[in-house]
């Protein structure tokens, strides 16, 4: 099973630059995990103040929050309003005209 767990921050671009400094080697630790298929660092486009991490998991688990990914979003509260969520990778669209 596949699945996909996002924690975004949005704060202000001070406390993103803050937080930024320190995230590189978090996410090359991160990389490291077995289970991790990707690890994605994502800035917002427009709106200075968001910053989120991707978390692609791959294996026979149940998909939920990992302590990975609960420790990235403690830490992301210093910042700001945090966001933690899990979604599941499906290899189909979802739909009325979808072939599940």
């Amino acid at each position: 099973m596949k699945w996909a767990e996002m924690i975004r921050v949005r704060s202000s671009a001070d406390g993103i630059a803050d937080l930024y400094s320190g995230l590189p080697q978090v996410m090359s630790a991160i990389r490291k995990k077995r289970d991790i298929k990707e690890a994605l660092l994502l800035i917002h486009a427009l709106y200075v103040g968001d910053l989120a991490v991707i978390l692609i998991w791959q294996g026979s688990g149940t998909p939920g929050r990992s302590n990975e990914g609960i420790c990235l979003a403690n830490n992301f509260e210093e910042y700001g309003t945090v966001e933690h969520a899990v979604w599941l990778i499906t290899p189909y669209a979802l739909g009325p005209n979808s072939n599940p």
